[in-house]
């Protein structure tokens, strides 16, 4: 009798631990936000305190900033905004330790002063690898900080780590950094993957 009872008991057991399992089916999949780092920083860094118009006169010049994701992610979208028209404004994605272009889209700047989100096929990025965004351009926003301090970087917004404001010659990835400025508009819309 004792047999059958522990016998019993343990079948019990086991059919009450094989029900309360869940299946891995039934989970809902996560879904991340897509979030753009520019907002962030310039509220973090205090580039916020002014922004002025401004114009290269020597012509265009490729200006951007380097950044580290803290996962990985694709950007969706790039995001700009110039004060003068522009119907060709080039937009590269870099990888900063090769030097290489990643992918390159040109945006159609149409109207001035308003800020323009183009989708664009997902450029995949790295977990702890740097890149930089720039744009060809010879018009652009430039935000200071109160008395023009410069920045110490790296700054987080988000799941995105700004590592440095760069300025450069045109069609090249841009490499002198700039410490006591941030030149815009332009940023991208990212979007964790895992």
């Amino acid at each position: 009798m004792k047999t059958t009872k522990k016998i019993a008991v343990f079948i019990a057991f086991i059919a009450l631990t094989l029900t309360s399992c869940s299946k891995d089916d039934d989970a809902s999949p996560v879904t991340f936000q897509e979030e753009n780092p520019l907002t962030g920083f310039l509220q973090t860094s205090g580039f916020n305190f002014s922004k002025n118009t401004s114009s290269n006169p020597g012509g265009e010049a490729e200006m951007g900033f380097s950044f580290i994701p803290k996962v990985n992610g694709t950007i969706n979208a790039l995001v700009n905004k110039t004060h003068v028209a522009n119907s060709n404004l080039k937009v590269t994605i870099w990888d900063k330790v090769t030097g290489l272009a990643i992918a390159t889209n040109y945006v159609n700047i149409a109207n001035p002063s308003v800020e323009l989100v183009t989708n664009i096929s997902p450029v995949s990025l790295q977990k702890n690898k740097e890149y930089i965004i720039s744009v060809k351009t010879q018009y652009y926003y430039t935000y200071q900080k109160q008395n023009s301090a410069s920045q110490v970087y790296p700054v987080n917004s988000g799941n995105i780590t700004i590592t440095g404001s760069l300025d450069g010659n045109p069609n090249q990835m841009p490499n002198l950094a700039i410490s006591n400025s941030f030149t815009g508009d332009y940023s991208f819309i990212f979007k964790q993957t895992e």
